[in-house]
């Protein structure tokens, strides 16, 4: 038997495997660049009740060397623009709808700034909405 074989099975089905678990984990390109761009605007307009109907809540708020907050609906509002500072701001509106990166995480805004992900309960769906459910704060 060739030792060779039985390595390149083995890789073909790890590839498979890793094929299988991206899309798993995809959310179509369409549907993210629509939630970007709602997402964005609402932002850029300082509308804090459209931005407020896109986030997942408790939204998980994390600021180096500090405790990561869970944040509720009347929180967020109250320390909006603490939580969506200037810096978090920018990273998402400079940010290339169609360019967004997405892991098994969910889709990533700027460096991190911002993370969302989609939310279907048990099973996905076509029409599973795509939520924000975590602001980084980087270090100053």
């Amino acid at each position: 038997m060739n030792f060779k074989t039985p390595v390149f099975v083995f890789a073909l089905a790890l590839l498979a495997h890793a094929a299988a678990q991206a899309d798993e984990f995809d959310i179509p390109p369409p549907v993210v660049e629509k939630f970007a761009r709602e997402f964005q605007d609402a932002l850029g307009k300082h509308d804090v009740d459209r931005v407020v109907s896109l986030v997942k809540f408790p939204l998980r708020v994390n600021a180096q060397g500090a405790k990561t907050l869970r944040v509720g609906k009347t929180q967020l509002v109250k320390d909006f623009d603490l939580i969506f500072s200037s810096a978090v701001v920018k990273q998402v509106l400079d940010q290339n709808p169609a360019d967004l990166f997405q892991n098994y995480q969910g889709v990533m805004f700027g460096n991190g700034a911002v993370w969302a992900d989609e939310f279907c309960g048990a099973r996905k769906r076509p029409d599973c909405p795509v939520l924000v459910k975590a602001v980084n704060h980087a270090e100053k």
